[in-house]
């Protein structure tokens, strides 16, 4: 199957590097290498790992020529951090990530999602070749299948509850605590959905598209903070971003008498679930704000996690014996797939 993919995630380097990746790889991926000329790709972006999956006659010359691209924008040394997996191996990877046994929350469903998404879009902007639609389509019924086979096993630590440990953890003597979610994303849903739950009432949320979150806001009684209004941010207690941006949107500068310690501030959370980051790290030296970033999330959620072992390897079983079945039904019909016929 002529696939491969070249990836960096949060197993392989820290925060920094992933965050340079995943901002070279959005810049340079759509304009970089002319997808005419036989070369396919699907960029996968996430908190926690940037993936591209890519195919073409010449997989080998392939991936020089994306290390090329990556190293425009990239005045660091990074390529030890990363991986590649080509073919089968390729394949495999595909279906642990996308059944959320590769994520730091093991078995988590919102990868399913973000896989099915980037394959989406990617179909919408290229023609992609059979392989890549069969890979992709695959995996995603492997997660599927595994989800559906060990549903106990894939209910481990959330990032929501882990979240809500640290609203306790914070709040628990505040009166009234208010928490501003910023973007409109499926994590930051799920995170406010999760504290409404809990009783958590005085929630905001600051979106660039405030008409396609107006009934989301209806329905959980949100108050909708408009986006040009983001530097009121110091007015919450907590703040959780979980949004795309290029830049900082949260800044030091913009926080009341962050240079006069002394000075108490209402903000004393921040958790910032983006990649790239949305809060200005040197917000994190305040004495009164405590700055958690997505590494230190995946800390806390490592930390909460409990998975058992027995589960664990019969899920990894089951996802080698299906990408392999799959795999080999691929071989069987390579006279039947064009341009992309089959490495072994």
């Amino acid at each position: 199957m002529r696939v491969g993919v070249i990836g960096i995630n949060y197993k392989s380097s820290k925060l920094n590097i992933r965050e340079v990746l995943a901002k070279t790889a959005h810049a340079q991926m759509p304009t970089a290498i002319d997808t005419s000329a036989g070369f396919s790709y699907v960029l996968l972006v996430t908190c926690n790992r940037t993936e591209i999956y890519f195919s073409s006659d010449d997989l080998s010359a392939t991936h020089c020529e994306l290390l090329k691209v990556l190293r425009k924008d990239i005045d660091i040394p990074f390529e030890h951090f990363l991986y590649s997996y080509f073919g089968a191996e390729c394949f495999m990877h595909l279906a642990k990530v996308t059944a959320g046994v590769d994520s730091v929350i093991f078995g988590e469903s919102e990868i399913q999602r973000q896989v099915k998404k980037a394959y989406e879009v990617a179909c919408t902007s290229q023609k992609l070749p059979s392989c890549m639609h069969y890979m992709f389509q695959k995996a995603l019924k492997i997660a599927k299948a595994v989800r559906s086979q060990f549903p106990m096993a894939m209910q481990g630590a959330t990032l929501e509850a882990v979240v809500m440990d640290l609203y306790h953890a914070f709040f628990s003597k505040v009166v009234s605590t208010s928490v501003l979610f910023i973007g409109n994303s499926e994590i930051n849903r799920k995170m406010i959905t999760h504290m409404k739950a809990k009783g958590v009432d005085h929630i905001c949320l600051a979106t660039r598209a405030p008409q396609v979150a107006e009934a989301f806001c209806q329905k959980y009684q949100l108050r909708l903070l408009p986006w040009e209004h983001l530097s009121l941010w110091p007015q919450f207690h907590m703040v959780v971003c979980g949004t795309n941006q290029k830049d900082y949107l949260i800044h030091k500068r913009q926080a009341l008498y962050f240079d006069e310690p002394a000075r108490v501030i209402p903000t004393s959370l921040i958790i910032d679930l983006s990649m790239p980051r949305s809060v200005e790290p040197s917000l994190g030296l305040h004495p009164q704000i405590s700055l958690f970033n997505i590494e230190e999330m995946n800390a806390l959620i490592t930390q909460k996690q409990k998975i058992k072992r027995q589960d664990a390897s019969a899920i990894d079983t089951m996802i080698l014996d299906m990408s392999k079945r799959y795999h080999a039904s691929f071989a069987l019909k390579q006279h039947r797939m064009s341009p992309c016929a089959i490495s072994s």
